[in-house]
């Protein structure tokens, strides 16, 4: 086919012959960059026009379902539903899109045994303004011999639109989708795929707004609450119920805004020798878990994997001789082996109180789940010095600014010195797609940096290229970047000092801590990052 088809439509009815035709013009638009045209025609009938509205969402929905999540992300897919005698809706609709190409599909039969959309085919490649390939059921002409990705979705057991987009956003990995409205006829769906929000698919203003409903409904939210924001956790069937999904609805300019963040146990609770730890990274943060006293401090910007590390260094503590408690706005992931609380700032339960609440609760473990203010430090700063094991997190860019962030909360320099156990400063980075990766020789500048990190000298680098495996990105997951400091005598002597920042990273290069910039220069080198992905990271110090 080449370059030559640009606008390709394929006519599906839901059955399996269409699911063939869709499969195939999926295929054909990847291979070309074409965009492909989803059409089903509802044929004529009487019904009132409510019915015919709903009639109409309904198959909207159903074509969101047709190919794959991966297919979706990668195509750009127009969906269309048109009311007619289906052969004549589907060469109007080729004539007023501009398409070029049409595949139908047929169940290939004949005589009295010949279904509807044989016959369909049939005017189809009478009438058509552009040429037609008709597709048998099961006969995709490259379908066996085709080793590419399978563009046709398995059905999905769930019992709704907005169940399958959550599941379809698990497939991918997403972290975060949001629907947005960016017209008074559109909404825009967008997911946060290995950091980066990327455009899944488009939806009409009423399918978006029955699927807001839909999801909001889950989450025991009011729907006929749209004028003010809305928080709440959804409950979810069995067949996905490894996943935690936080909704936040919010009225914007042109309608209602959704954010889901997802949050899937198995890519949460990580050992952690499966979180790109250097040795000497992990064995310091092992030796963190060791002490079982004093405060570890989890620092990066948002999203950098703070979360992930703290509850893969909490479940390692686990265990039935530890009373493990936690304060969180909001509760994370529900686990077995901790008592979990939840801020509640209307019913008055700030973290700082709830951690007082905690610190009577006899526990031996405590999680803040980030420490935001001077009340809530000292607080925490209290429950370390009786001996309890502290984790938590807070924004920070370093390891010094973590400590002089914490001095900065008003906590008393020797008592900090006494407590602080360890600091822990992490980034996330997307993780190069070993798949499709390829070689390039190290810049002069990289091998000058590998010099002043000691990192030995790279003969190869290298760079993202693009597959089907990543979804033609070049990366696929994510890697931390870490600089990793237990506190030594030389380290508690400077914090008892007040050394400003920058002294205080002179402290740590000296004692051997070294910085986010080094680790990244060893990822660079073993092939797991790319140079341009990690010097795009957000406070790479």
């Amino acid at each position: 086919m080449g370059d030559a088809h640009r606008e390709i439509l394929v006519a599906t009815d839901f059955s399996a012959s269409s699911a063939a035709a869709v499969a195939h013009a999926a295929r054909l638009a990847m291979e070309s960059g074409a965009r492909l045209h989803l059409l089903h025609v509802i044929p004529p009938a009487d019904r009132s026009s409510g019915q015919l509205a709903d009639e109409r969402r309904h198959s909207l929905e159903r074509l969101a379902g047709v190919i794959s999540a991966d297919a979706e992300l990668a195509l750009k897919t127009v969906k269309e539903v048109r009311v007619g005698r289906p052969a004549e809706a589907i060469v109007a609709y080729a004539r007023e899109a501009g398409n070029d190409l049409v595949v139908v599909g047929t169940h290939g039969r004949s005589g009295l045994r010949r279904l509807a959309l044989g016959s369909v085919a049939d005017r189809v490649l009478r009438d058509s303004p552009c040429p037609v390939v008709v597709i048998k059921n099961g006969d995709d002409p490259q379908g066996a011999a085709d080793d590419g990705p399978d563009f046709v979705e398995e059905p999905i057991s769930l019992e709704s639109p907005a169940l399958d987009l959550i599941d379809r956003g698990r497939r991918l990995a997403a972290t975060d989708i949001h629907i947005d409205p960016v017209s008074d006829v559109k909404y825009l769906v967008r997911m946060r795929i290995d950091g980066r929000l990327v455009t899944y698919c488009g939806l009409e203003t009423p399918v978006a707004q029955h699927l807001i409903n839909r999801l909001k409904t889950l989450a025991g939210l009011d729907i006929a609450t749209s004028f003010r924001p809305l928080e709440g956790r959804l409950r979810l069937p069995e067949a996905i119920d490894d996943t935690e999904v936080r909704i936040t609805t919010s009225p914007v300019a042109g309608g209602e805004a959704v954010s889901l963040r997802l949050l899937i146990r198995s890519r949460v609770f990580l050992p952690l020798d499966d979180l790109g730890l250097s040795a000497g990274h992990l064995e310091a943060i092992r030796g963190m878990v060791r002490t079982v006293e004093g405060l570890v401090a989890i620092s990066g910007p948002t999203g950098s994997g703070k979360t992930t590390l703290a509850y893969s260094m909490l479940e390692s503590l686990a265990s039935v001789e530890r009373n493990m408690v936690s304060i969180e706005d909001p509760v994370e992931v529900a686990v077995p082996f901790m008592r979990q609380l939840s801020a509640d700032e209307k019913h008055g339960l700030s973290i700082a109180a709830g951690l007082r609440a905690i610190l009577r609760m006899d526990p031996d473990v405590v999680y803040v789940g980030e420490v935001r203010d001077a009340e809530t430090a000292k607080v925490a700063m209290q429950a370390a010095n009786s001996g309890r094991y502290v984790l938590s997190t807070l924004h920070a860019r370093s390891v010094a600014s973590t400590v002089a962030g914490l001095l900065s909360m008003g906590l008393a320099p020797h008592t900090l010195a006494a407590n602080l156990t360890g600091v822990v400063n992490v980034r996330l980075v997307r993780r190069l797609c070993t798949a499709c990766r390829r070689p390039e020789l190290p810049s002069e500048a990289f091998l000058q940096l590998c010099d002043e990190a000691g990192v030995p000298r790279p003969a190869e680098l290298f760079r993202p290229e693009g597959c089907p495996a990543c979804r033609s990105t070049g990366y696929r997951g994510r890697i931390g970047l870490y600089e990793v400091a237990g506190i030594t005598t030389a380290l508690a002597d400077a914090i008892v000092e007040r050394l400003d920042e920058r002294a205080f990273e002179t402290v740590l290069r000296n004692a051997g801590v070294r910085p986010l910039r080094s680790d990244a220069v060893e990822k660079i080198a073993a092939g797991l990052v790319d140079e341009r992905e990690a010097s795009g990271v957000h406070w790479l110090a």
